[in-house]
């Protein structure tokens, strides 16, 4: 699991740190924890997180803005917002964060919103897990590790956040599997997944990895048209 913590203030900073630590210690949680004072180092941050712990008020950027500038690189990120004000609550949901924490800080709040957050995660896991017979051996594979599959020399190229590898397999077979899954074919030789697009521009499909897939001509309108209700459809996950 890969957590960030945002926070301006630097005590506060260091409590969050301190107890999430020992949760994910206490609950046998591997996980890397990631420290930032402002929104703009989480939002250029090339990292793929689970769980962001976000402070609303900060400046330049507060909460809110940096979290709708996450919804847009990240979409099934969740987000639990750090407050001391009631009134921030009515924008907090404005950007579907999963939960907030009041201030002041206690271990016990802490403990039982990441406790829900674990625990959604792991439900979701559960219920994206493909298992695949590679060049290299049978894997299971996490849906939302998946960044997309590219045909290319006679074999499929599967993209993950750790590692690639390949299937001696037909495009087409690839995406009768996955489909259900929020998997679109952009191109006759490519399958995306929905969840790692940052943005689409022009025939071109920008991945939060940093690669570009073709968005071919003929599809386009239709892909773009499935990738808007796939958004509005999970605009609740950050």
């Amino acid at each position: 699991m890969n957590i960030a913590i945002c926070d301006d203030m630097i005590d506060v900073l260091s409590m969050l740190n301190e107890y999430t630590q020992k949760f994910v210690e206490k609950e046998k949680i591997k996980s890397d924890i990631y420290l930032y004072n402002n929104g703009a180092d989480l939002v250029n941050e090339n990292i793929i997180f689970d769980i962001v712990l976000l402070d609303i008020e900060m400046e330049p950027l507060n909460g809110i803005e940096t979290a709708i500038k996450l919804k847009n690189q990240k979409i099934n990120t969740i987000i639990i917002f750090i407050t001391g004000y009631k009134e921030f609550y009515h924008n907090a949901f404005k950007v579907h964060a999963f939960d907030y924490i009041l201030k002041p800080l206690s271990e016990a709040s802490i403990n039982r919103v990441l406790d829900d957050a674990f625990n959604f995660i792991e439900f979701q896991n559960k219920k994206n897990i493909i298992y695949i017979k590679t060049d290299s051996g049978y894997f299971d594979f996490e849906i939302n590790n998946i960044y997309y599959f590219e045909f290319i020399s006679r074999k499929v190229k599967v993209k993950t956040v750790k590692d690639e590898y390949y299937i001696t397999s037909s495009i087409h077979k690839i995406y009768d599997m996955v489909q259900d899954f929020d998997f679109l074919m952009p191109h006759k030789s490519f399958i995306v997944n929905l969840k790692h697009i940052k943005s689409i521009k022009g025939n071109n499909i920008y991945m939060i990895d940093n690669n570009v897939i073709p968005l071919a001509q003929k599809q386009a309108s239709a892909f773009r048209s499935k990738f808007q209700d796939f958004l509005q459809d999970t605009f609740y996950l950050i």
